[in-house]
């Protein structure tokens, strides 16, 4: 479609369709990075109060602690004050999603799932107004390199195995707002070399994908002596994962463009990118972030630490200092690129590993994820290979699961994934030992350095 077409009338009829107020917000956030460091933090923290606010007159959850702590919900205006609230994070969502949820909002509010990198599905509550705030805060953030919508864009990211009739709507939907998809889910070189023609045929101006994905195809152009110059790409967007120095020089050096390094998860939202001048710029006016030590004390610029966000426009269901399980560093430094949201540094992500079939197929970790994380019977998993025709697939399963049926899906699931030379071990286990550092590694290859 023409770009045109798609700016001025597809794309806003859409986010009309779909009862989104994306324009307003992003008419909203263009101004806030004109605005100075002070007036951006007042900003920020006026909008916490109204959450805070709203939380404790609305969400059982939140009405109950505040009556029992005595706490006044007015006064939380600060980041000092922010501070005496409780964190949150996803066992609590699983424990108290409902009472989460603010009694006015109840109607408006629909759920979405997340297996993450940590391979413990989650599933959790959002509503229009903190969605349409997430893609604005996306959109301005992008602007900053010359994209805008209607743009045509590739996404190197995961897709079904096979496609059902909402998927099949979905794909032709995003063709009329200039989208398309290539599968990150099996990357043989066969299906790499076709990627080239896919991205000419599209006209595609920017890339957006998987870290470890775009890195991989990077790889794949340089070894066979080429590069992707001639499509004079506006930028290319990493993103679900860390982002390694050395990969965004490869990826920029191939695809012969900026590399921008987009950080946030379904659940927490929206969080930063970075800048033309290579800077992660929080998005102030959409989240707050703070950064905390092992005991939960805020850290003061410059030291890494656990990285806790609220999403400042979750009225439907308050996520307030909700717990990531990523380490980065708050800076109070100003960016040579003159804009005023804060800055983020050295982050420290999760890396999500590969799979390989027996013939050589690259599949990226979230296909294992995308099998799982839709299984109600699953609590928690980890895919462990150790072998290029062998599976070990360890499941906590949930209370009154079907196991025989559980096994049955996996095993079909994930015979398609991996090819029909492939042995899957299941096995359903109390418990998945965590790593030194308390995180779960969900997929995890073992035949990788």
């Amino acid at each position: 479609m023409p770009r045109w077409l798609v700016r001025l009338i597809l794309y806003p009829l859409h986010e009309i369709l779909r009862g989104r107020s994306t324009y307003r917000f992003l008419r909203r956030f263009r101004k806030t990075e004109k605005l100075t460091v002070a007036e951006v933090e007042r900003g920020q923290l006026e909008l916490l109060r109204d959450l805070v606010a709203h939380a404790a007159e609305q969400s059982p959850y939140w009405r109950a602690f505040f009556a029992a702590s005595g706490i006044d919900p007015t006064g939380v205006g600060s980041r000092a004050r922010l501070q005496e609230l409780p964190f949150m994070d996803k066992a609590l969502i699983r424990e108290r999603r409902e009472e989460l949820v603010a009694d006015s909002w109840r109607e408006r509010v629909f759920r979405l799932e997340t297996g993450g990198s940590s391979g413990v599905p989650l599933s959790f509550y959002t509503d229009k107004e903190r969605e349409s705030s997430q893609l604005a805060a996306k959109a301005r953030a992008r602007e900053w390199f010359g994209i805008r919508f209607g743009d045509h864009q590739m996404d190197l990211w995961g897709s079904p195995i096979e496609l059902g009739a909402n998927d099949r709507r979905r794909i032709a939907k995003d063709r009329l707002l200039n989208f398309r998809l290539l599968s990150a889910f099996q990357l043989s070189d066969q299906k790499m070399a076709g990627f080239r023609s896919e991205l000419e045929g599209h006209r595609t101006e920017f890339v957006y994908g998987y870290a470890s994905v775009l890195a991989r195809y990077a790889r794949f152009l340089r070894d066979r002596g080429e590069d992707l110059r001639s499509l004079r790409l506006k930028a290319a967007i990493a993103t679900a994962e860390l982002l390694l120095p050395e990969d965004r020089e490869l990826i920029g050096a191939v695809f012969g463009c900026p590399v921008v390094n987009e950080y946030g998860c379904r659940d927490g939202g929206y969080i930063a990118q970075s800048c033309p001048e290579g800077r992660l710029h929080l998005a102030a006016d959409a989240v707050l972030v703070e950064v905390v030590d092992d005991e939960g004390r805020a850290l003061p610029s410059g030291e890494v630490g656990e990285i806790v966000v609220t999403n400042l426009w979750s009225y439907g269901m308050p996520l307030i200092r909700y717990r990531l399980g990523d380490r980065a560093a708050l800076l109070e430094e100003s960016c040579p690129c003159g804009r005023s949201l804060p800055l983020l540094g050295d982050l420290q992500g999760r890396k999500t590993d590969t799979l390989v079939t027996v013939d050589g197929n690259r599949i990226h970790g979230l296909g294992a994820m995308y099998v799982l994380r839709v299984m109600p019977e699953v609590a928690r998993y980890q895919v462990i290979q150790d072998a290029l025709d062998h599976l070990e697939i360890l499941v906590v399963a949930n209370p009154d699961a079907d196991l025989a049926t559980a096994e049955a899906t996996i095993r079909r699931g994930f015979g398609s994934l991996m090819g029909p030379d492939c042995r899957l071990d299941v096995r359903f286990v109390a418990e998945i030992p965590e790593l030194a550092s308390g995180k779960l590694r969900a997929v995890w290859n073992k035949l990788e350095p």
